[in-house]
Parts: structure tokens; C-alpha cells; sequence
């Protein structure tokens, strides 16, 4: 398998409806990832409201269509309401639960888990943004692993579809590797569902 491309800037996800309650913080996170599409946020802020939750500018929020330019507008006050902080700090550890279980749960593959938690690439004039602590560094790793196992699955599929004369003679080795690889991945997805980064870090290291 090849390295990480340290690099690499975070690719976006693409938008999307959550499809689901979320807790205010999570969602703040999500949408900080790019991972949230603004049409579905007056939909939230309803069922924020339907729960008891109260504030003059999230009732606001929930009373819009969604395509309306006001909805980005008002998002972070009605967050600030209720008492999310803004924006949301570490927001792929706030999001990491939901995330992995989406793809524990079999509703994204393992490619969209990589694209939302890629780490973000800070230029030198953000001094403050660039900080992390252990946590963050060791999300860092899990991630270029699981990266690293579907480049090496993708390389391993190419082969095997080209029939190379490399693939004829170490295809069944590799197709091992590869089964033995998207296991430890999965195992290290349910771990990061748990927000258990030590175990998903064992489970793809094994130590």
C-alpha cells in the first residue's frame, strides 16, 4: 500500500439532507463539513421547535422554504440560541459518532467517511486554526489508513480487471489482502461509530 498524500487538501463531500433529527452541535458540525445542504436546515429548525426548543430567530428559520438566501443568514444565530457555540469547535470529533455510523450502518460507503474527515490543510497565517491536540492527531492517522486501504483496494480491482501478468501470478495473495484489509477498515469504522479512536486505531494496526 502507498503512503498518505499529507497534502492533500479536504475534498468536499457534497451537500445532502440529513434524512434525520439531529442534535443542534451535530448538525453545526456537519454543516461546517460541507456535509449539510442549507435547503434541508429550516426543516431542523422545525423539528427543534416541535421539540420544545424556543428562540425568536430559530422559529424564523423554521418557518422558511429552505432556498431562501436568508436560511445561511440566520443558521448561526438560531445555533448561538440554542447554546451551540459558533462555529463549532473540533467539528469532525463532534460529528465522528453520526459519520461512522452512517457507514456502520451500511447508508454511505467508506469512501464518503474519508472525504468528510479528511483533515483540513491550514495555511500559515491561521495560528490558532492549526492547533490539535492528541485526539485530532490521531483521527489524522485513522484517516490516511483508511484512505491508504482503498487505494489499495482500487489498485487491486484495476489489476485484476486488466488481467496482468503481475495480477496472474499474486492475484489470489493480493484479493486476500485486500478482504483481510476492508475487514480491519470495518472494524475500525464501528470503533469511530463509538467515538472509540484507540480501538479503530488498533483494529487497523493491530496494536
Amino acid at each position: 500500500m502507498t503512503g498518505p498524500d499529507w497534502g492533500r487538501p479536504r475534498p468536499s463531500p457534497g451537500p445532502e439532507s440529513p434524512g434525520e433529527v439531529l442534535e443542534p452541535v451535530v448538525a453545526a458540525a456537519l454543516r461546517q463539513l460541507s456535509v449539510l445542504d442549507d435547503r434541508g436546515l429550516p426543516m431542523l429548525a422545525a423539528y427543534w421547535v416541535a421539540q420544545g426548543r424556543d428562540g425568536e430567530v430559530l422559529v424564523e428559520l423554521a418557518g422558511l422554504h429552505g432556498d431562501e438566501r436568508k436560511v445561511a443568514d440566520l443558521w448561526p444565530a438560531a445555533l448561538v440560541e440554542l447554546g451551540v457555540t459558533v462555529p463549532v469547535p473540533r467539528d469532525r470529533l463532534v460529528a465522528l459518532p453520526w459519520v461512522a455510523g452512517q457507514v456502520a450502518g451500511g447508508r454511505r460507503p467508506l469512501s464518503w467517511l474519508v472525504t468528510v474527515l479528511w483533515p483540513p490543510v491550514y495555511v500559515g497565517s491561521e495560528p490558532d486554526a492549526a492547533a490539535s491536540d492528541a485526539e485530532d492527531e490521531l483521527l489524522d492517522e485513522i484517516v490516511y489508513i483508511l484512505d491508504d486501504i482503498l487505494q489499495f483496494a482500487e489498485r487491486v480491482v484495476g489489476d485484476a480487471a486488466q488481467r496482468t501478468r503481475w495480477w496472474r501470478r499474486h492475484g489470489r495473495e493480493e484479493a486476500t489482502r485486500v478482504q483481510d484489509a476492508l475487514r480491519q477498515g470495518e472494524q475500525a469504522v464501528a470503533a469511530l461509530a463509538r467515538k472509540d479512536l484507540t480501538a479503530a486505531r488498533a483494529a487497523l494496526t493491530g496494536g
